[in-house]
């Protein structure tokens, strides 16, 4: 598995964190994974295509609800999408 943070490519045997569930809670659910993102505070945004959502996740892969407050995940700020060909 190969992540990239800050510039970095990063090597590891086994994923440090592991988000999704066959079955469990709606948003640890995935329809057509998209693309995940590692953010520069260790937080995780996971896109999917089918739910039409991008989800973001703490360190330890756990769902933040919408809010202000510990735990939660504020709207989003900015979107960019960049492709290779």
């Amino acid at each position: 598995m190969q992540v990239k943070k800050g510039g970095v490519l990063i090597r590891a045997e086994a994923p440090a964190i592991v988000i999704g569930q066959a079955d469990g809670p709606p948003e640890y659910a995935f329809g057509n994974v998209a693309g995940g993102l590692l953010l520069p505070d260790g937080r995780v945004a996971i896109a999917d295509g089918l739910a039409s959502q991008v989800r973001i996740y703490d360190g330890r892969g756990e769902w933040g609800s919408s809010g202000s407050g510990p735990g939660s995940v504020g709207g989003p700020v900015s979107l960019c999408r960049v492709c290779s060909a």
